[in-house]
């Protein structure tokens, strides 16, 4: 059964419940497969800010609190800093869009560089 307040599906409610019976952090790879990304674009969401992991050792790992923060509640993007300071205007081509407004980027056509 859905907790409609959690805005989760059934069978991702079954995977969290799975991956988080026997213990309160999951690896890198489990979380990743539970959000729906490669461990390498987890990695970097999580440099950038976008979602939270704590460290066990010299490893990092996730709590099922902050992996269903980063699937329902919308992305906080943080500027980074500029790497290089340059005479001319700062150009950003990045765009962070959730999960459920990838259709509607993939349909708008981005100019060519």
């Amino acid at each position: 059964m859905t907790n409609p307040a959690s805005g989760l599906g059934p069978t991702t409610e079954r995977r969290f419940a799975e991956a988080f019976a026997t213990s309160a952090l999951v690896t890198r790879r489990v979380a990743a497969a539970l959000i729906g990304v490669d461990v390498k674009t987890l990695d970097g969401m999580r440099d950038e800010g976008l979602i939270r992991a704590v460290r066990r050792g010299k490893v990092p790992a996730y709590t099922e609190r902050d992996l269903r923060a980063y699937l329902v509640e919308p992305a906080v993007v943080r500027p980074s800093p500029p790497s290089h300071v340059g005479s001319g205007p700062q150009v950003s081509r990045t765009w962070v869009a959730g999960f459920s407004d990838r259709p509607a980027r993939l349909r708008i056509k981005r100019p060519m560089r």
